[in-house]
């Protein structure tokens, strides 16, 4: 049998693909075949598209989840509010049933992957933190307190801590203020 490129192909164009042959027998028409490269090669691209398509379809599930949970976090809030008043409480049985649900709910968020952050009295991290206030002290640049939890889902930030955040005490402005303290006293 003869291999002959172009016989029975369209307007004998020889530039062909390395890839395709157009084989002609005899009283058939031409055929084309796909060599074990080109197979290969569509081989890699489908597994690559359905690697990518998976990836997208667990980013798209990972935002749906993470704007969920985004709602639910509102209500954490209020649950870490009416745990505070429920510890005075001087009802028993009322301060357990609550310690019982708040403690499902954050068993459920621990089961989703979602954690609090733990920022009081450590560094402040721009990454994890929001700073909504400065407060004299000490130290620098130390998470004072808490005004609103962060929380991380899988590793990843879905709501920045808000909080307060020190600045060392400067001592030019408390004599300034001595200063003026005195000339007043001197004045009045």
């Amino acid at each position: 049998m003869k291999k002959e490129l172009g016989i029975g192909g369209k307007g004998g164009d020889d530039s062909g693909d390395a890839a395709e042959e157009t084989v002609a027998k005899p009283g058939k028409p031409a055929e084309k075949t796909v060599s074990a490269e080109a197979h290969a090669r569509l081989a890699a691209e489908f597994d690559n598209y359905m690697k990518r398509t998976e990836k997208e379809k667990a980013a798209l599930k990972l935002a749906g989840k993470k704007d969920a949970v985004i709602e639910f976090l509102s209500f954490a809030d209020e649950l870490d509010v009416a745990k505070k008043s429920f510890e005075k409480s001087k009802d028993e049985g009322l301060k357990t049933g609550f310690g019982m649900l708040y403690e499902k709910f954050q068993r459920i968020l621990q089961k989703n992957g979602i954690e609090r952050i733990d920022c009081v009295g450590k560094d402040f991290d721009a990454e994890t933190c929001d700073a909504v206030m400065l407060s004299d002290a000490d130290t620098e640049n130390k998470v004072l307190f808490e005004i609103q939890p962060g929380y991380r889902m899988n590793g990843m930030v879905i709501r920045h801590a808000k909080v307060a955040v020190s600045k060392l005490k400067d001592d030019d402005d408390s004599k300034g203020t001595k200063e003026n303290e005195e000339g007043k006293k001197d004045k009045g």
